[in-house]
């Protein structure tokens, strides 16, 4: 059985220095794979290459064809929500690169059926009570899992995960790689996770 994630020869460099030397990964759905390593080691850097952020030499493939855009979802160390908006409409933003422009301009055009989509994407992390909470209002790490909602919202079969639980405390940080690990399974996701 074929990967649902490839990374074939992933070679990465900055000016002389080659940070990735010829990297393979496979990530199969339903599959949590971390990357450990040291401080400058590459493993960020990978993911970058692996979303088609970094210019690299190599192949990425999903589901056996070359990456897509809308392919890979993205969850940063950096959770980038828009603190003054709602939670709800945070979730709906994983959605805008599937949707009309005219859709896209003023979270209100959202369409009925998007919110109940990102209501969904909230209730399968915990957070549908919080829908309509200002995102500054959370904790960081209920932050992280809007972040993780927003990523199920945009429906990629892959989820990239750069170091999600490196500002979060213990407790936390064991509660979002939980859900990664069980969003994995239960959703049959490829997540590739940086820790």
């Amino acid at each position: 059985m074929s990967a649902l994630l490839e990374v074939r020869g992933a070679r990465v460099r900055y000016g002389d220095r080659e940070v990735l030397h010829g990297v393979d990964v496979d990530v199969h759905a339903g599959e949590l794979l971390a990357v450990l390593g040291a401080n400058g080691s590459g493993k960020s850097t990978l993911l970058r290459a692996a979303a088609g952020l970094t210019p690299h030499l190599g192949r990425v493939l999903v589901d056996g064809r070359p990456r897509g855009r809308l392919d890979v979802a993205l969850v940063f160390q950096r959770i980038h929500l828009v603190t003054r908006c709602t939670v709800l409409d945070n979730v709906c933003a994983g959605a805008l690169g599937r949707l009309p422009l005219r859709s896209s301009l003023v979270p209100s055009l959202f369409p009925r059926a998007l919110r109940e989509e990102a209501m969904g994407c909230l209730d399968r992390v915990g957070l549908a009570d919080r829908a309509h909470d200002r995102a500054g209002s959370l904790s960081g790490g209920q932050q992280q899992r809007v972040a993780v909602a927003r990523a199920l919202c945009q429906r990629a079969r892959v989820l990239l995960a750069d170091e999600p639980v490196s500002a979060l405390d213990p407790a936390a940080a064991e509660q979002v790689l939980g859900l990664l690990a069980e969003l994995a399974h239960t959703e049959h996701l490829a997540v590739l996770a940086v820790l």
